[in-house]
């Protein structure tokens, strides 16, 4: 072959190889992952998405793998030698797996770009709460854990102003990531605000599970009607919610092996023993599967107010427990009068129980 026309062969293969990339890139759905993971020493990756799984040969830390996807979803790339999942989002374009600190990050498209930004965002304001938590443990009288506690509670909610405002900005899979771990902690007008902002996610789980809660606390939520309640106490007797009529209740959901659960029993005992000779009672609701369970931890907690047992969590479901503890407080007509969603101090948790009681 003359020089001339090996270069014109040269070329045209080149244009074959350029038309095919190209089109590739422009076919819609086509996906490809490039990493380049120097803090990762394997020969191969496992890539998880779609009920599949697909082994991914690693060469000099770096690796390539290409597909099309109909829809755009959650993926993880797992290192097989510590089981390390990355958690990242398939969809059309060029995906890049890069070393972040000892992790991996995925960017290189919009969702992945935007998920990446919420994680990293989270990793730091998080760590600032588990380090002002740990301050907390350290301090020894009242008025330094009072004033660490409040440190702390700046930063937590600092965390979720931070969540709220990733969501609000990505009607993507990136904001359906982040509805799962808010939404237990955030209000039902917010809640509202969210689902509409996602509803082209109304038919995955975690849309599903959301606007089931969003729905039973808005039916359990301050002053509205309680749901009513019959279930069986430690006796084995049925209870109902409307026999303590004419009296102020809290509701306490639990499960054995809940921590801050356990620590919320002294302080409920305090104010039980001010509080119940004036008409104020609490009801335990376990939501243990197992009856033993339930049985053994009550004993445990010597606790002089009512047991019930919901191994099915009909009642829980009713209220919108996507979490606990949870405190629902009833005044002496049924209503509910405050939703009182994780742990407090006793003097915390006093305040916003007398706060909207009279006696």
């Amino acid at each position: 072959m003359k020089k001339s026309n090996f270069k014109i062969f040269k070329k045209s293969i080149l244009l074959v190889i350029l038309s095919i990339a190209l089109y590739s890139c422009d076919k819609p759905g086509y996906y490809i992952i490039k990493g380049n993971i120097e803090c990762v020493d394997v020969d191969f990756m496992l890539l998880l998405y779609n009920n599949k799984q697909d082994t991914i040969p690693v060469d000099n830390h770096t690796f390539t793998f290409s597909g099309t996807t109909d829809t755009v979803q959650m993926a993880y790339l797992v290192n097989p030698k510590t089981n390390k999942k990355l958690d990242f989002i398939i969809e059309q374009g060029e995906i890049s797996i890069t070393c972040n600190g000892e992790g991996l990050l995925a960017k290189g498209t919009i969702t992945n770009d935007s998920y990446s930004e919420y994680k990293i965002g989270m990793d730091k304001t998080t760590e600032k709460v588990m380090s002002l938590y740990q301050v907390y443990l350290k301090q020894e009288t009242d008025d330094d854990k009072k004033s660490a506690m409040q440190e702390y509670n700046n930063a937590e909610e600092e965390r979720l102003a931070f969540m709220r405002k990733q969501l609000r900005k990505n009607p993507n899979l990136t904001g359906l990531q982040i509805l799962k771990p808010i939404y237990r902690t955030d209000s039902i007008s917010n809640l509202s605000g969210y689902l509409n902002i996602l509803k082209q996610y109304k038919d995955s789980e975690i849309y599903k599970e959301v606007e089931q809660y969003n729905n039973s606390v808005a039916t359990a939520s301050p002053g509205n009607l309680a749901p009513p309640i019959e279930l069986v106490n430690l006796e084995g007797e049925k209870i109902t919610l409307d026999s303590f009529k004419g009296k102020y209740v809290l509701l306490d959901f639990w499960f054995t092996g809940c921590t801050y659960c356990d620590r919320l029993v002294p302080h409920l005992k305090e104010i039980y023993k001010d509080l119940h000779p004036k008409g104020f009672e609490i009801i335990d609701i376990s939501v243990d599967k197992k009856e033993e369970d339930w049985r053994m931890t009550a004993a445990k907690k010597d606790s002089p107010w009512i047991h019930l047992h919901d191994p099915l969590k009909e009642v829980a479901s009713t209220y919108g427990m996507p979490g606990y503890p949870i405190l629902i407080l009833i005044d002496r007509e049924g209503k509910v009068l405050k939703r009182l969603v994780g742990y407090r101090n006793e003097a915390e948790l006093r305040k916003e129980i007398m706060s909207v009681m009279t006696f």
